[in-house]
């Protein structure tokens, strides 16, 4: 029994990250030709959560999305270069092995390796072009859904 379930080992990987910072551009060319402006923003910097509705998915909601507005003429934003940040990432990635002794110098390793355990769905950054009529909403995910992995390995 022991040969069989006992020496098992298990090893764990968890990934926290903040989420990427980004800023928010008016997508009107307010102070210089040909270069998009900075949204004008007021309220704190700190917002921003994932908001789903009418199956779309907001990175603001729309409490937080009137606080954007188009700079004046001459104007270049007041919402600052990289002031926001977006969804954050975690991950749990799992392996869990065994060594069984076949022969004095052969052995069979079992490996089995999970990758995004929890099957999160890790969001991207959201429409940053005030002027879009999309903007605020999260179209791209980051990273990969669920995966296994099993290996045989037979050593000498």
């Amino acid at each position: 029994m022991g040969g069989l379930f006992g020496g098992w080992n298990l090893g764990l990987l968890y990934l926290k990250e903040s989420g990427a910072r980004f800023s928010v551009n008016s997508g009107r060319q307010t102070l210089f030709a040909g270069v998009p402006s900075l949204a004008d923003f007021s309220g704190k910097r700190s917002i921003g959560t994932i908001y789903r509705f009418q199956g779309n998915i907001y990175w603001f909601n729309p409490d937080q999305a009137q606080l954007f507005t188009y700079p004046d003429a001459g104007e270049s934003g007041t919402s600052g270069r990289n002031s926001f940040a977006g969804p954050g990432y975690t991950n749990v990635d799992m392996l869990l092995h065994k060594r069984f002794t076949l022969r004095e110098r052969a052995y069979l390793q079992l490996r089995v390796e999970a990758y995004n355990v929890l099957n999160k769905t890790h969001f991207g950054l959201p429409i940053t072009n005030l002027f879009d009529a999309n903007f605020g909403i999260i179209r791209t995910t980051q990273g990969s859904p669920r995966a296994l992995q099993v290996a045989l390995r037979l050593g000498f």
